[in-house]
């Protein structure tokens, strides 16, 4: 069997399982695949190349099954039948991780050995482990945390909890994150006063190789912040030791954006960069080739540590060592075939792999570009070999890679191949080998490293300026999320298209009297031929990317979707034509006083870029054609900068006042850099969506001209009545018995019983009031609040007005994100959390 069979026949064993869940697949079954594989070939059974590659991808079925059910807690089942969870524990371990300290955040991996309930059941033996997060309370104790290793000892009081599941459809799971980690139970704590750290006497074992790794890490970046200017240390750690921990946020995203992630993912580029400047160092000091080469291989595994040992440069650092031991015995090398042995080896060593975007990418473009770029390069007009090549492999890379983008990312820029181009070669021959070249002679002389250091700023300057040059056209296109069958066509279709293109040139070749075994006529008969198959695999092609870019072009359902965003309020609503209204984008509250400073992360958690943006991407949110922005609390604008910057907004409805403060400044000021249309609603407005749709604004009662400041701004919301296809919404804002009070005593406003009533404020005991309840006859109220939020809402006398009011109640702390689905004057619902209440 081929080597590149096999792995294929893995791989999709894996995806057949992983798809079907077939519980009764296991070792066994794997066994005596395996067996019938040699009986087989023992045999000489016709087609048996066939039947191995069948019996392959059972044995990875059971082999991927039997790792999945050990990957089991009995601590988690221990601790839920026991009542456990979200109390105190005392548990003693071993880190198990890299300590990592962001503003007043601890986090690290604890294997942990002992764990004692709170309620005295008795110490309990394990070896499991747990992720732990610590919120500190003091700066002082920054520094502690800062002195704790991988490897020390640790005993700690903390809660225990489970990690929580995807509660928006289509969002981060962090359940299934952490399981595929192996980590089933989380420890949260404040503060560090009840940890006790032990460093452990020095031992020959994994973790003190791990251990020196990490200090030598934290050494490496040091210098680099030493070396290179404030401005672009951070982005030097991830370009060349694989932190990224400090980098911009914003600086990630523009390289997100413009299809360059890669470059600060390690991977073949930069295994490729080192190994070549260590053998030209070697080579200098007159080494010999059979000493060079051995002693790459036995410094690339400590590269592979110090970078992260993420997949991707595992993957390049196993190519490269099988490479260069080939190398040095002196054996062929198929690049291909070692690229499939390192893939099998990986997934039979930890078969999660396989769910990891990283490994997805790296080993799919990397086979690409081995099997694509030399048939692409017989395609291309004869040019200067440098120039075939990098307009190939530029090509190769985007087309494979494009599939698994939008699959991840729900992005594509049309400028990614021009910057990748343009910016590559910068980064890749002169950024990388100079950083590294001032690296090394910071250790011999400090400020010779700075100058060097100081010259890659330089470069770093100009492709940033260059990055922001492209930034400002508007190349980016947003892809929703496709399914498999679609991504399978795809590669099907690009496969067929390659098929025509070589069989036109080799027919056109024909016609070359020194080189035709056919007559003029038939060749052309076949050229013709190709030409109209590949005209058809191309108009097939580009009809399959617009059906991949507006999936839902043809439906004409409407869709309410009340996003669960924690405390606070994000509902995207889709119109039966297609247009999408965005009410809110919720938003992280922070409450700080002075002296605080040091509590501020790196990367902090903001809702609207870290949730609310990435589901509306996946959902093919092109466009915003109408936000509204009911109150400016920041539980209901602060995600809304990070959709404005990411997503086109033609229209952007507000409540015609002004909270003053940094965040609505900076909100404020986004809209009108943008130029986009800005709307104070008023009591009586109208808007006609569609001929399906139409917005009726009913509050606030504002003056025609002029904004005035308003602080409290929760009898400011914006209150308006949704009608689509014959259904009716209520959406309140945060507005109060007072707003409620002055809208019922209107002798103008429309008896209408509405389908759908948005509670107010979350389901505060200040709004929703009896009369409100009594006018207006919702048949279901959604209620948007976060989990064990510390307001206590929704009140229990809210629920209850809406109980008499024989109102079905329906929260997103219990059910996750809520959405309606309007059909032909009928509503459906869906809950992401309804299975588990």
């Amino acid at each position: 069997m081929n080597l590149v069979w096999i792995a294929a026949a893995w791989v999709l064993g894996y995806g057949i399982q992983i798809y079907l869940q077939l519980s009764w697949f296991n070792y066994i079954t794997s066994a005596i695949a395996a067996l019938c594989i040699v009986l087989v070939y023992i045999l000489r059974i016709p087609k048996r190349s066939i039947i191995g590659l069948v019996l392959v991808v059972i044995v990875a079925m059971g082999y991927y099954q039997a790792n999945d059910k050990a990957n089991t807690s009995d601590m988690e089942q221990l601790a839920i039948i026991n009542g456990w969870i979200d109390q105190e524990v005392v548990v003693q371990g071993m880190i198990a991780s890299p300590v990592a300290v962001d503003g007043d955040r601890v986090s690290f991996v604890l294997q942990v050995e002992h764990l004692l309930p709170a309620a005295g059941e008795g110490m309990q033996t394990l070896s499991e482990k747990m992720q732990i997060s610590l919120k500190l309370q003091k700066q002082s104790e920054q520094d502690v945390a800062r002195g704790w290793q991988r490897g020390d000892s640790l005993t700690l009081k903390a809660t225990l909890e489970r990690p929580s599941a995807a509660r928006n459809f289509g969002g981060f799971d962090y359940r299934r994150y952490l399981h595929e980690q192996r980590i089933h139970l989380l420890l949260s704590a404040k503060g560090i006063d009840t940890a006790k750290q032990e460093s452990i006497p020095w031992q020959l074992r994994p973790v003190q190789l791990l251990r020196w790794t990490d200090e030598l890490r934290d050494a490496l970046s040091s210098r680099i912040d030493r070396v290179f200017p404030a401005d672009y240390a951070p982005f030097m750690k991830g370009i060349l030791i694989g932190m990224r921990d400090e980098m911009d946020p914003e600086l990630f995203d523009q390289f997100s954006a413009l299809g360059l992630t890669h470059i600060i993912a390690i991977s073949g580029l930069h295994v490729t960069v080192f190994i070549g400047a260590l053998m030209w160092i070697m080579k200098r000091l007159r080494l010999t080739r059979e000493t060079y080469l051995l002693v790459s291989m036995c410094l690339l595994p400590l590269y592979v540590l110090l970078t992260g040992a993420s997949p991707s440069v595992i993957r390049a650092g196993a190519m490269a060592m099988i490479a260069l031991w080939a190398t040095r015995q002196r054996w062929g090398k198929d690049t291909l075939y070692i690229l499939c042995l390192v893939a099998i080896g990986l997934l039979v060593w930890e078969p999660y792999y396989i769910h990891n975007i990283s490994f997805q990418l790296s080993f799919i473009v990397t086979a690409g570009l081995i099997w694509g770029v030399p048939r692409v390069n017989e395609l291309l007009p004869t040019m200067k070999p440098w120039i075939t090549s990098s307009i190939s492999v530029n090509l190769v890379s985007t087309l494979v890679s494009f599939p698994l983008s939008i699959y991840y990312f729900n992005q594509f820029s049309l400028l990614s191949p021009i910057a990748n181009m343009l910016l590559i070669p910068v980064f890749s021959m002169i950024v990388y080998p100079v950083g590294l070249l001032a690296l090394l002679v910071d250790f011999i002389w400090v400020t010779a490293g700075q100058w060097i250091g100081e010259v890659v700023g330089w470069v770093n300057a100009g492709c940033f300026f260059v990055m922001d040059f492209m930034q400002v056209w508007k190349g980016q296109l947003i892809w929703p999320s496709p399914n498999l069958m679609w991504i399978g066509i795809y590669f099907g279709l690009l496969m067929l298209i390659y098929i025509f293109a070589q069989a036109i040139r080799t027919y056109s070749r024909g016609l070359d009297p020194g080189v035709a075994v056919l007559t003029v006529g038939r060749a052309n008969h076949y050229v013709l031929l190709a030409k109209c198959g590949a005209a058809l695999a191309l108009l097939c092609f580009a009809m399959l990317l617009y059906v991949g870019y507006t999936p839902d072009r043809w439906s004409s359902y409407g869709s309410v979707q009340f996003i669960d965003v924690g405390q606070g309020d994000a509902i995207l609503i889709r119109t039966p034509s297609g247009k999408h209204i965005m009410v809110d984008g919720g938003g992280t509250v922070r409450f700080t006083k002075e002296g605080d400073g040091w509590r501020a992360r790196n990367d902090p958690y903001e809702v609207g870029r870290k949730l609310v943006v990435p589901l509306l991407k996946k959902r093919g949110v092109h466009q915003i054609d109408l936000l509204i922005l009911t109150h400016q609390d920041e539980d209901h604008s602060g995600g809304l900068k990070a959709i404005i910057n990411q997503i086109p907004v033609r229209s952007f409805l507000f409540n015609g006042t002004l909270k003053q403060n940094a965040s609505n400044t900076a909100l404020f000021g986004n809209v009108l850099n943008k130029q986009i249309p800005m709307l104070a609603a008023s009591k009586g407005q109208q808007y006609v969506i569609d001929d399906k749709t139409k917005i009726h604004i009913l509050l606030p009662d504002m003056p025609t001209t002029g904004i005035r400041m308003e602080k409290n701004q929760n009898n400011s919301s914006v209150v308006f009545l949704l009608e689509m296809d014959g259904m009716h919404f209520l959406f309140t804002g945060d507005m109060e018995a007072p707003s409620e009070k002055e809208l019922l005593a209107d002798v103008a406003l429309p008896k209408v019983a509405i389908d759908v009533l948005k509670v107010a404020h979350h389901g505060s005991k200040t709004s929703t009031s009896p009369e409100w309840l009594k006018w207006w006859q919702p048949q279901v109220g959604v209620i948007s609040v976060g989990v064990n939020n510390i307001y206590k809402h929704p009140s229990a006398t809210t629920l209850e007005k809406l109980e008499a009011a024989n109102t079905q109640i329906l929260r997103t702390d219990l059910y996750g994100e809520i959405q309606s689905i309007v059909k032909h004057g009928t509503i459906e619902w869906k809950a992401k959390l309804i299975s588990n209440n």
